[in-house]
């Protein structure tokens, strides 16, 4: 049962507990992609996990030097490749330098923001929800490590209330560069 700012934390059993990272960019009024990172950060701690939060914003570069000064991290996790491709002065891939390894949770087409899935890293996992998705970034960015389709598990077992920010309705449409009519197919046999 111990604390150490090099070794992480100790959980009561005297196993090492996992420490996470999350990076979150409230700056880009994306409020999909930061009620998903809660999500992942409240079952990632419900599973015994130490999870750090960061935003990614001008002072990102100096919040990062100092959680990973203070704790071990053993994974950092973005959506959508955001602070994936950063550089210290030897330009080295920032995530390599720190020997973090980064999940890139890719909800869009490599077409859209084309920057956030370029970083070339061993410690850097591009990981698309759509096959097509992948395979266009395999054809057009090279890399040392491959990407890799990963279809995102239910996090929502039970139904639950969605509490709206306004009194407008809304819509949510699914987005998905799939042909269509396998996707009516799909939900029709559903």
């Amino acid at each position: 049962k111990r604390s150490s700012k090099n070794f992480g934390v100790w959980h009561e059993t005297g196993v090492q507990r996992m420490n996470l990272l999350t990076i979150t960019w409230p700056g880009g009024g994306n409020n999909p992609f930061e009620f998903f990172t809660k999500c992942i950060r409240q079952h990632m701690q419900s599973l015994g996990t130490c999870c750090f939060d960061i935003e990614l914003n001008d002072r990102f570069a100096s919040h990062l030097l100092d959680i990973t000064r203070q704790h071990r991290i053993d994974v950092a996790i973005t959506f959508q490749g955001m602070g994936s491709n950063l550089y210290n002065q030897e330009q080295q891939n920032i995530w390599e330098w720190l020997t973090i390894k980064l999940l890139c949770l890719h909800g869009d087409h490599p077409c859209h923001v084309p920057n956030n899935h370029v970083a070339d890293s061993s410690h850097v996992l591009h990981l698309y929800g759509a096959p097509s998705w992948a395979l266009y970034s395999e054809k057009y960015f090279a890399r040392k490590r491959p990407v890799q389709f990963f279809m995102p598990p239910q996090f929502f077992q039970r139904k639950q209330r969605i509490e709206r920010q306004t009194s407008e309705c809304f819509f949510v449409f699914p987005k998905n560069l799939e042909d269509i009519s396998k996707l009516i197919e799909e939900w029709q046999s559903q």
